[in-house]
């Protein structure tokens, strides 16, 4: 090569490279397969064990993966409009625990507030959670999987009812109150 020479980094368009023969592609597939089954035959294991995951973990990640999704994408093309995943995945809300705490709340001082929302097997679900704190101030909670907690302080002692909404799949949402009593 002499010095100022270029050299050609793409094939000349007149040459053409000779195409691989099937035979050889089905004998590299098939070399492919066998070293799989060396490697799990001395490993022990032939698939990976996160493709075993019990049903309720299964469901678990399907639920947070949808409730991590802004919107489900098959909304934006759809003609039908939204479309609810859940519902086949037994996301109904059977039951909502409410607790508060301290057990002895004064005015100024931060209360937690903890909704729980269980489907029928004890399960956590994708919903909509609403809270009504008592003194005016709500906050809602939209395609939340799991617990919600919140702190709240009330200005004034009295009596507060608090009440939790969770919507579901279900048509009705499934609700909760309790009473928090605040001293001065």
């Amino acid at each position: 090569m002499r010095r100022g020479q270029r050299l050609e980094s793409f094939p000349d368009p007149g040459t053409q490279t000779a195409p691989v023969p099937l035979g050889a592609m089905f004998g590299m597939l098939l070399g492919i397969a066998l070293f799989g089954v060396v490697v799990s035959a001395a490993t022990g294991e032939a698939m990976d064990r996160a493709y075993f995951a019990p049903p309720r973990e299964a469901r678990d990640r399907v639920l947070l993966a949808f409730a991590e999704i802004p919107r489900c994408t098959v909304c934006y093309s759809s003609v039908l409009g939204a479309v609810e995943p859940t519902v086949a995945l037994g996301n109904d809300v059977t039951f909502v625990d409410l607790r508060s705490g301290p057990p002895l709340v004064r005015a100024g001082q931060s209360v937690a507030i903890r909704v729980r929302p269980r489907s029928r097997e004890g399960d956590y679900v994708v919903g909509l959670v609403r809270v009504d704190l008592g003194d005016g101030a709500t906050a809602t909670y939209r395609r939340i999987f799991g617990d919600v907690s919140l702190n709240h302080v009330y200005a004034q002692p009295g009596d507060y009812e608090v009440h939790a909404w969770v919507k579901a799949s279900a048509a009705e949402p499934a609700e909760a109150r309790i009473n928090v009593h605040v001293v001065p």
